[in-house]
């Protein structure tokens, strides 16, 4: 159906980032990433940088990016996503508003690239920490608590948090992150549990990563 489409029509199609996501979810990340660009492009040119199509490419081509980066260690690709990521977080707080759901997805999509490059740059856990905070507040406003974009946002806060206490050499500081990651991980793992099951795949790694927080702090 895209090849027998006119150039102008198939700019605008919503058949691109269809294709380009069951290409993805099909594992062929290198065929999604190429319809992926053609959409942003496409979209740039004939809606502009801020109408809400455009930016939904912009957030595809960044997860994308960000996913092939993160399967690869190809630290280019995280690189290439990040500001992709800061634009589709920008253009949803001024199009949609700070509270709508695909801005606390932009955010929380941000915060996870800047802990990738956390790594690699302890830095950058300074920018990922109060983002992971402000899509769990936001989340919990908009969504509720058992929500499971809500029991993420709380995994995502308690992993960051985990991750800056690697950095921290006060060991009151140290440990003051450990505890506040430890009911994080609790909550998700009980939400997640009543939503899908004790012996989920998602269930049992906030379990696994609260077991270790309790071990850090000796109980």
């Amino acid at each position: 159906a895209l090849e027998r489409m006119a150039p102008e029509e198939r700019a605008t199609s919503s058949l691109i980032n269809n294709l380009g996501s069951l290409l993805k979810d099909q594992g062929d990340l290198d065929g999604a990433e190429a319809l992926f660009r053609e959409a942003l492009a496409a979209r740039r040119e004939t809606l502009g940088n801020r109408h809400p199509d455009t930016l939904l490419s912009v957030n595809n081509l960044a997860v994308l990016l960000s996913d092939l980066g993160r399967s690869s260690g190809n630290t280019n690709m995280l690189r290439e996503a990040e500001p992709l990521k800061r634009e589709a977080l920008a253009g949803c707080r001024e199009v949609l508003g700070n509270r709508h759901p695909h801005t606390l997805a932009s955010i929380s999509n941000l915060a996870d690239m800047l802990m990738q490059l956390g790594h690699l740059d302890p830095r950058a856990f300074e920018e990922a920490e109060p983002l992971c905070r402000e899509a769990l507040a936001g989340s919990r406003e908009v969504l509720g608590d058992g929500h499971p974009d809500t029991l993420k946002c709380a995994g995502n806060l308690a992993a960051c948090l985990v991750d800056v206490s690697k950095y921290i050499q006060d060991e009151a500081a140290h440990l003051r992150c450990l505890r506040e990651a430890e009911p994080l991980y609790a909550n998700a793992a009980a939400g997640f549990a009543r939503g899908l099951g004790s012996t989920h795949p998602s269930t049992l790694s906030y379990v696994s990563e609260r077991a270790r927080v309790l071990m850090d702090l000796g109980r």
